[in-house]
């Protein structure tokens, strides 16, 4: 991040994140010391996914017919709330195959390409709680 040398802070990185109509946009954090645990740039990346799509919330609304199952639902719920696909397979009686099948159509019907947009997503539009 040579850019946010300009700025007088030496460390950074850049979030990218495909917007639901296709187009790409970025989120850039920077500052004088971020820290390198990887948990934190994990809740970090998560948080710039967040504030992209509430910029975009601004300017699109959920389109028509993209609503998630039940079962797709519980499942990005659970996902959101931390579980990983084979405890969430373990606690609803599926095979991890299934989960990730829900996990791909849920994807599909919101317009986005990983789980951590998909939680944003679900979560911004009132699909799941937490």
């Amino acid at each position: 991040m040579n850019e946010s040398a300009d700025f007088g802070q030496p460390d950074g990185f850049v979030t990218p994140y495909r917007n639901v109509d296709g187009s790409m946009a970025l989120v850039t954090l920077f500052g004088s010391s971020i820290d390198a645990d990887p948990r934190l740039r994990t809740a970090l990346r998560l948080t710039s996914v967040a504030f992209g799509g509430a910029i975009r919330r601004d300017f699109h609304t959920m389109p028509e017919g993209r609503r998630l199952t039940q079962r797709e639902a519980e499942i990005v719920s659970r996902i959101a709330a931390g579980a990983r696909q084979s405890e969430v397979a373990d606690r609803l009686h599926l095979s991890e195959r299934t989960v990730e099948q829900h996990l791909r159509n849920a994807r599909t019907r919101l317009g986005v390409t990983t789980s951590a947009q998909l939680c944003v997503e679900a979560l911004r539009y009132g699909l799941i709680s937490m």
